[in-house]
C-alpha cells in the first residue's frame, strides 16, 4: 500500500497553481498506500493463505513525505512538498473455495489528510477516501516448499470526499479496479522469494477541476520482488525487503495527453511479528530511488496492526 504522488500537468498556465494537477493516491493497502496515480502494492507475507474460520481485522497507519516535482527525470520544482497521513481499517473473512483453494473476501475503509507546502493555490484536503471490496483467491501449489499463487481483484467505489472545485482531493470520483498476481516460494528453510505483478484500470472522472473537464488515465503497472527471512520463534517473525517498479498511468484531460507517464523505482524494508497468539505488528519503510514524473517520495513509514479472531 503505497501512497500519494501527484501528476505534473502541462495544460495549466504557469501563473496558476494549478500548473499542477494533483491526484491523491489511495493504498494498500492500503496499501493503500499508493491515491489516484499509484499502485496498491503489497506487504511481505501477504501471499501465505489465511486460515478459514478465523476472521482478520487490520489497521494501517501510513505517513508519506513527498518532495520535489520531476518532469522527464529532471527536477522542475525542488521546494514543492506533499505530505500524506492515511488511516485504513480492513476486515476479512477467509473461506474454503473448493477442496484446496482459499478465498478471502474483504472490505476496507480509509481516511486521509493531504498537506501541500510551497504550492500556491493548493490547500489541505482531508476526509474519507474511496473504500474498496475484494475477493483474493489463494492457490497452494506446494505447501511443503511454502509455494503459493494468489489472484487478488480489488474494486474501488467512488464514495470518498471529492469537490471538483479543488485540484487536491482524497476521493477520486471514479471507479477503479486493481488486479494483483502474487507468488511465493521457499528458497531454503528460512528464506522466501516473494513476487507480484499488478495492473490498475481507471474509470473516467467527468467532473475534474472547476471547469468540470473529463479526466481519463491509462493503466498503471507495478512489479515487485522481495526476499524475506522467516524466524522459527514464538512470534513467527518475518523480515524482508525488495524493489518495486511502477510504469504507465499517463493522464488525459479532455482527450489531451499530459505527458506524465509514471516510471519510478523504489525500495522497501519491512518486519512483522506476533506479540500474542492473535495479534501481529508490522512496520515498514520505503523511499523512491528514481522518479521520472511527479513527486519523488522521500520517505514512507507504515505501521500495521493485525488481530485474528
Amino acid at each position: 500500500m503505497t501512497v500519494f504522488r501527484s501528476c505534473l500537468k502541462k495544460k495549466f498556465p504557469a501563473s496558476a497553481a494549478p500548473k499542477l494537477m494533483l491526484c491523491a493516491l489511495t493504498f494498500p493497502v492500503l496499501a493503500t498506500a499508493s491515491l489516484q496515480a499509484h499502485a496498491l502494492g503489497a506487504d511481505i507475507g501477504d501471499w501465505v493463505p489465511p486460515t478459514p474460520g478465523h476472521n482478520l481485522f487490520a489497521w494501517y497507519g501510513v505517513r508519506a513525505e513527498n518532495s520535489g516535482i520531476y518532469q522527464n527525470g529532471k527536477v522542475v520544482d525542488k521546494n514543492a512538498q506533499l505530505d500524506a497521513n492515511v488511516s485504513l481499517v480492513r476486515f476479512t473473512n477467509p473461506v474454503h473455495v473448493g477442496d484446496s483453494w482459499i478465498g478471502n473476501p474483504q472490505f476496507a475503509l480509509q481516511v486521509a489528510n493531504l498537506s501541500p507546502k510551497h504550492m500556491n493555490g493548493l490547500k489541505d484536503a482531508s476526509g474519507m477516501g474511496d473504500p474498496f471490496v475484494s475477493f483474493p483467491i489463494f492457490f497452494p501449489l506446494d505447501q511443503a516448499r511454502r509455494e503459493y499463487f494468489v489472484f487478488a481483484p480489488f474494486f474501488y467505489l467512488p464514495l470518498g470526499e471529492y469537490d471538483h472545485k479543488d485540484y487536491l482531493n482524497v476521493g477520486e470520483n471514479r471507479w477503479k479496479g486493481v488486479f494483483q498476481f502474487g507468488y511465493q516460494r521457499g528458497l531454503s528453510e528460512h528464506f522466501n522469494v516473494e513476487l507480484m505483478g499488478e495492473a490498475v484500470i481507471y474509470g473516467k472522472n467527468d467532473e475534474y477541476g472547476p471547469a468540470r473537464q473529463t479526466l481519463r488515465q491509462k493503466p498503471l503497472y507495478e512489479t515487485r520482488a522481495a526476499i524475506s527471512y522467516q524466524f522459527n520463534n514464538a512470534g513467527n517473525t518475518l523480515i524482508g525487503g525488495g524493489l518495486v517498479h511502477d510504469v504507465g498511468g499517463e493522464n488525459e484531460l479532455d482527450g489531451v495527453g499530459q505527458d506524465d507517464r509514471m516510471d519510478s523505482t523504489a525500495f522497501y524494508v519491512q518486519a512483522s511479528t506476533f506479540v500474542s497468539p492473535s495479534d501481529q505488528i508490522l512496520m515498514g519503510f520505503s523511499r523512491d530511488l528514481d522518479t521520472e514524473n511527479g513527486f519523488k517520495m522521500g520517505r514512507q513509514f507504515k505501521l500495521r496492526y493485525l488481530h485474528v479472531f
